[in-house]
């Protein structure tokens, strides 16, 4: 039971590093974006939302909630400017 509490907390801390992470660096990182999209821009794109659902498979949290706040962050970023 000691143990599952422990793995627990270690997941939430982990989680909140990725969010934290995702929200300072990522998404100013989506702000400098050029409006239009060469094939370098695009790869780019498509090696960071991989990489985030990697890591949050990593995490446990599933891939597909690491692609999806990876998007959310591109819209919000594109909302901004």
């Amino acid at each position: 039971m000691r143990r599952s509490l422990s793995l627990l907390a270690l997941t939430t801390a982990l989680v909140a590093v990725y969010g934290t992470v995702m929200i300072l660096v990522v998404r100013p990182l989506l702000r400098r974006l050029p409006a239009k999209l060469n094939e370098t821009v695009l790869a780019g794109v498509l090696v960071l939302v991989l990489a985030s659902s990697w890591i949050t498979e990593l995490l446990g949290i599933h891939a597909l909630f690491g692609a999806f706040l990876d998007s959310t962050l591109d819209r919000v970023a594109d909302a901004a400017l």
